[in-house]
């Protein structure tokens, strides 16, 4: 199958990527997914119903499209086993997968923008804080968060602070 920019999931905040520019900020699931995260900006209950809701929607019409993204990729890729592909349908199939592609980048920047718009400015600011001191520890903001999220979310605890002494 032929490699495919753009596809998996943004970082949870900042950082470019393929169809995302430089703000490509927050993602939902480590807010509303991670107490901590939830109490140091301070999210109300509305806002994590909201987050909840826009990220069911994202990926339901994610679904559809990433589906129409693989079979334009694989005929693509089966056009290339051939001995001799014809170049008119090798270039409109690398097309089909580019409009593909472009469709999964509006609607993640879509997504993107309806969750600032939920936030309010103080919080982005603080959510790209907790980001950049992640980042700052050698940490990968997503797996990282994620990983804590599994393991400690089990229990129902929230996941341990990071980089924070003792208060004894």
């Amino acid at each position: 199958v032929p490699a495919v920019p753009g596809g998996g999931h943004h970082e949870a905040i900042g950082g470019p990527r393929p169809g995302g520019g430089a703000m490509c900020e927050i993602d939902p699931q480590l807010l509303v997914d991670n107490p901590r995260a939830i109490k140091e900006l301070g999210l109300q209950t509305n806002q994590i119903e909201n987050l909840k809701q826009m990220r069911f929607s994202m990926r339901r019409e994610l679904i559809d499209v990433e589906a129409g993204k693989e079979r334009a990729a694989l005929k693509q890729a089966e056009l290339m086993s051939k001995d001799m592909p014809d170049e008119a349908e090798v270039l409109k199939a690398v097309d089909d997968v580019i409009a593909e592609q472009a469709k999964i980048a509006k609607i993640r920047m879509r997504y993107l923008l309806k969750v600032r718009e939920t936030l309010t400015p103080e919080q982005r600011t603080k959510a790209r804080e907790m980001l950049r001191n992640m980042r700052m520890a050698g940490g990968r903001p997503r797996a990282d968060m994620l990983k804590k999220i599994k393991d400690h979310g089990k229990s129902g605890e929230a996941p341990p602070p990071e980089n924070e002494e003792d208060d004894d």
